[in-house]
């Protein structure tokens, strides 16, 4: 656990390791917030337990706060550094998570779409919550611990870490629910499922990153090995350019060739 929470913030610290990294940092998580509370809105309609549609309706609720609180703290912080901008202008790729959505059915919190709450059913897209709102209440806690410099951020995390537990608690109770309903194969099943596709997902990510990490380095190596030494070539062989003498003929060569 210490070894791998070592690796934790020696992998992570980085994303609040400068002002404009710490902007991007929040915008990302603004955007992933929002993205889940959209979601979880447009299942709303398909949901026919009144009690479950008024936590998920909390849910969503949260979801969209926690979207504006980092988008403010973002903004705030731009206003502070009027030059920012200067300061690291490449995105940080490791939290601008809406790049990578590969999968129509997941996005980038891992939630099912809305549309397939009616296909899938409440079980499963509960199950889905729970295990979503489980890792993100994990990621949360370790980056909540690296803010303690930052009160003000550090505060935003800590209010929102209450509402992912929360997120955890209400989804795990229907579950549970629904086990002593005589459910305990659908719940499985569900929670199942949702960890491969939480799976898939994260491999299809990884997959994105190591195929622009090649794609970058097949394009480094035809740059050395092609480009540049045919480019070397072709400036060699490239005639003269400006006045040139004529080639002297022999005396012999014009007699041969001569059409009298």
């Amino acid at each position: 656990m210490i070894i791998a929470k070592f690796i934790f913030n020696a992998r992570h610290r980085r994303a609040w390791s400068n002002p404009e990294r710490k902007i991007q940092t929040l915008e990302s998580f603004a955007q992933t917030e929002i993205d889940a509370g959209e979601s979880i809105l447009s299942a709303l309609p398909y949901v026919d337990n009144p009690r479950l549609r008024k936590h998920l309706e909390r849910h969503a609720k949260d979801e969209l706060e926690h979207g504006y609180l980092f988008s403010a703290q973002a903004q705030k912080l731009r206003k502070l550094q009027p030059n920012s901008s200067s300061i690291y202008k490449k995105p940080d790729k490791l939290y601008n998570l809406s790049r990578f959505k590969t999968s129509t059915e997941l996005n980038s919190h891992d939630f099912f779409s809305g549309e397939n709450y009616e296909k899938l059913g409440e079980i499963t897209y509960v199950a889905m919550l729970n295990i979503a709102e489980a890792k993100a209440e994990k990621v949360f806690s370790k980056h909540h611990q690296l803010l303690h410099d930052d009160p003000e951020t550090f505060k935003i995390f800590e209010r929102i870490l209450k509402d992912e537990r929360y997120h955890v608690s209400y989804t795990g109770k229907f579950l549970t629910e629904w086990t002593n309903q005589g459910k305990t194969k659908q719940v499985k099943k569900a929670l199942s499922f949702a960890k491969k596709a939480r799976l898939l997902n994260s491999i299809k990510r990884k997959s994105s990153k190591v195929g622009e990490k090649i794609g970058y380095l097949i394009l480094y190596i035809l740059y050395f090995t092609a480009i540049i030494p045919f480019a070397f070539a072709s400036k060699i062989s490239r005639t003269k350019k400006g006045w040139q003498y004529p080639v002297k003929v022999s005396q012999d060569l014009k007699q041969g060739h001569s059409q009298y």
